[in-house]
Formats: C-alpha cells, structure tokens, sequence
C-alpha cells in the first residue's frame, strides 16, 4: 500500500511540472512533455500567410492532418518593445469577434476553449491556445474534435480517453483553404480591446 502510494505521488508530481507545447513544423503537428513525443500528426499544408498590423504581427497556416481533419495554427508575435497584455480571454475575445467562447480547462501555458458562432450560420470552432510568453502567443483550432480533446486529455490526465472523437463533416470542407481562417483580427479591435501594451505599460490608442 505505501508503495503504491509513492508510485502515485511521483507520478503526479511529474505530471504537475510537466511542461507542454505544440511544435508546428516539417509536416508534423506535434505535442511535446518537455523535450518527448506525446502525440504526433503528420500535416498537408494547405495554405500560408501573414498579416501584419501595428506592433503585432500575426502567421496563419492550415493544415491538413493525417486523419483527414482540418487544423489551422496561428502565432501572433508583438513587435519589439510591446507585449500582450496577458489576458488569454481578450485574445480569443479579440480574434474570434463571430463566436462566444467558453474556457473549458487551462494548465500553465495551455488554454482549451469551445467557440459559438454568434449567428449560429458557422461551425462550433474547438481552439487551444499556448502562451508562450506575453510576445508570442499560438492558436490551435478547427471543427474537428479529436486533436482538441486528445491534447486536453493528454495535459488533463496524463493519458488518452479511449472515447471515439467526432469527425469533421463533410459540410465543413471547403475548396479554397482561406476560408479556414475564422480570426477576425482589426487594427482597431486590437486597439480598442488594449490587446498590446509597450514594456512601460503604456497602451496604444486610435489616432482621431
């Protein structure tokens, strides 16, 4: 019995100082325990670009993943001398102005949120977020359930749930890979939301 009890406290120690992340690169989609493979996707990328706004910069990509599900990945890097405010809220709340949004679980820099379109024309979006620090910070989402709750299972619980995950439908495909894109960035929501301050705390404000 003690012994079992020690297994048990040394295995949520280490599940506690776990750090995770997910690595977006090579054709992989991956989640990282600290320097391990957790889970791997072989990735299709379907589509790239860039949109740059004042002091913040952002990198879209879709990707399409070895289960046939659609995952697009955006980083939003803050230009030098500005940060992110540090709320991951605002940023979802800024980025996904279509959709109402509801925090589901977070542990340290991973964040798990489910999104509904607020016209209820558009598909439930299941987004991860990373805070990596207050400069760079990446989202993970799509339609598909799978990547989303294996991540949340993995960080949650430290294994996988043997539950079947829903897949896409085939009424969430489009032809063109642009249309992946759900973020509604702005000049001026970004502004108006305070979603960057510089290294004094200063905030930027629109220009009448």
């Amino acid at each position: 019995m003690y012994v079992k009890t020690v297994l048990l406290s040394i295995f949520i120690f280490f599940t506690s100082c776990s750090s995770f992340h997910i690595n977006s690169h090579n054709n992989q989609i991956q989640l990282l325990d600290d320097k391990s493979v957790v889970l791997d996707y072989s990735a299709q990328l379907l589509y790239k670009a860039e949109l740059k706004l004042t002091n913040i910069r952002i990198g879209q990509k879709v990707y399409k993943l070895d289960t046939k599900a659609i995952l697009t990945t955006e980083e939003l890097y803050a230009a030098t001398g500005y940060q992110f405010d540090g709320s991951v809220a605002n940023i979802v709340g800024t980025g996904f102005s279509n959709h109402i949004y509801t925090k589901e679980f977070s542990k340290g820099d991973m964040s798990f949120f489910t999104l509904k379109s607020k016209n209820g024309k558009l598909s439930n979006l299941y987004l991860i977020v990373e805070n990596q620090n207050k400069k760079r910070i990446k989202l993970f989402y799509g339609t598909d359930k799978e990547f989303y709750y294996k991540v949340l299972d993995l960080i949650s619980n430290g294994t996988l749930n043997s539950k079947l995950y829903n897949k896409q439908s085939l009424a969430d495909v489009y032809s063109n890979p642009k249309l992946y894109i759900d973020t509604t960035w702005s000049e001026k929501n970004i502004i108006l939301d305070q979603l960057l301050k510089n290294s004094s705390g200063y905030i930027p404000r629109l220009s009448k």
